[in-house]
């Protein structure tokens, strides 16, 4: 019986440094969506700055179509922003899920 509280236990912590590992991945990948969002967006700023002052109409096309795949890229990494904060609250249940089995599961009763 003790053999197998311990191999449960052994199962149940390996389990949860898993999900926590896979947390620090997920929020670390937010960051540095946001991190790369802020540049995309100083970049758009930027763009149309020189946009509003550019005089030859070859250069105002170029700037106009790179602000247009600046935006499709801002908009992507938003949506992918998005999926990845549902990750991470999935995980963080799981977690949640794990700590309430623990705490109102007493010791005594599991016996495999």
């Amino acid at each position: 019986v003790e053999l197998n509280k311990m191999k449960k236990a052994y199962k149940d912590n390996q389990q949860n440094a898993k999900i926590h590992h896979e947390q620090r991945k997920t929020l670390k990948m937010i960051d540095n969506l946001e991190e790369n969002m802020l540049k995309k967006y100083e970049n758009k700023k930027n763009i149309r700055n020189e946009l509003k002052s550019e005089q030859d109409d070859n250069k105002k096309e170029v700037l106009k179509t790179n602000l247009k795949a600046l935006e499709e890229q801002i908009k992507e990494m938003e949506k992918r922003k998005v999926e990845i904060k549902e990750q991470e609250k999935e995980l963080a249940l799981k977690l949640e899920e794990g700590k309430d089995i623990k705490e109102g599961t007493d010791m005594k009763e599991i016996q495999i």
